[in-house]
């Protein structure tokens, strides 16, 4: 075969000059990435991966989808094989199936690796199904319909991920940390928000400082409109630095509603408040913004924007219209009526 110019596996993967060191380099970057974090005193908690070639669609004996060696998969495997631990979780939000992950341990007798994977439905590469759960339930599949954003993904995350993660008590979780499931995304039609990345990832960290000393590694897969990749991967990674330190066991089970109590006290001592996250509702359907100076004047031109229609009012759940003034009082993930 002659390297120098490009061959086609199939329809998306192709090999040339380079390909087979490059997949190497991505598989060993994870194991690599997982003794940092593994290692008896090591001061590294979590890390973060910017692999390419990406691995969740390679199966054992089949190449995919872009992908030539299930990184992931190889590292999880790795991690058992080396260190002392028991338990190891998998967590893909990438906008397409693993169908490479599913395939490598959906037969597995031990349960001692839980893949998890949010992903649209129907979309590549066809499986995922919800009644796809593994030879002893060790596969937990979630698809989302096109058209599905920040408020089901929180939703479905909160209600039914965490509660399984914390039934599976990690000693190391693995993220398949694809970001293609944004809204700017070409190769999908899901509707996530860059700090949807964030709200996840820093809720992994703390699952990871429960029962796996804060052990996290992520791994680069999908993310195909290059804005929308580099602005999501920079909030996961701000989320893994913040969740690179133990929560403070004060308020252990009740950091978010700490974490929003001292950032209305701090917003309404500072004369340049900080940003403020809220639901926005308009004709039955809700979005994610992100007010950076929290300003009234630019809460309606992103609702407007995010609408597709021009807003004149803004009212709290409570029907209190809302000013520059009440502005400064709320808390993320408040809940504003727009028309």
């Amino acid at each position: 075969m002659n390297l120098h110019v490009m061959h086609s596996i199939d329809g998306d993967t192709c090999i040339m000059a380079g390909t087979e060191h490059a997949a190497f380099i991505a598989a060993g970057a994870v194991c690599d990435a997982i003794d940092r974090v593994m290692q008896k005193d090591s001061p590294v908690r979590n890390a973060f991966c910017g692999v390419r070639p990406p691995g969740h669609h390679a199966e054992p004996h089949r190449t995919m989808g872009f992908c030539f060696f299930n990184n992931v998969g190889i590292g999880a495997r790795y991690a058992l094989e080396t260190y002392a631990i028991r338990r190891v979780l998998i967590l893909d939000f990438d906008v397409h199936h693993g169908n490479g992950m599913q395939a490598k341990f959906q037969s597995d007798q031990n349960a001692d690796i839980l893949f998890i994977s949010t992903h649209q439905s129907p979309c590549y590469p066809g499986t995922g199904k919800a009644r796809e759960t593994g030879a002893n339930n060790n596969i937990i599949n979630i698809p989302l319909p096109p058209g599905a954003g920040s408020v089901q993904y929180r939703r479905v995350f909160d209600d039914k991920i965490l509660p399984a993660m914390h039934a599976f008590r990690p000693d190391l979780i693995l993220i398949s940390a694809g970001f293609d499931a944004h809204r700017l995304d070409p190769l999908a039609e899901l509707e996530f928000e860059t700090e949807d990345y964030y709200y996840v990832t820093k809720r992994v960290t703390d699952v990871a400082w429960e029962y796996a000393q804060g052990r996290v590694v992520s791994v680069l897969e999908g993310g195909y409109n290059l804005q929308a990749l580099a602005d999501s991967a920079a909030a996961h990674v701000r989320a893994l630095t913040h969740g690179s330190q133990p929560p403070d066991p004060r308020v252990a089970g009740d950091v978010d509603s700490l974490a929003m109590s001292l950032e209305t006290k701090l917003s309404l001592a500072q004369s340049s408040p900080k940003e403020l996250r809220a639901v926005v509702h308009h004709g039955g359907k809700q979005k994610i913004v992100v007010i950076p100076d929290r300003s009234l004047q630019t809460l309606m031109k992103l609702c407007s924007g995010k609408f597709r229609k021009k807003m004149s009012s803004v009212k709290t759940a409570q029907g209190q219209v809302v000013t520059d003034d009440s502005m400064i009082g709320f808390v993320h993930d408040c809940h504003l009526h727009v028309s």
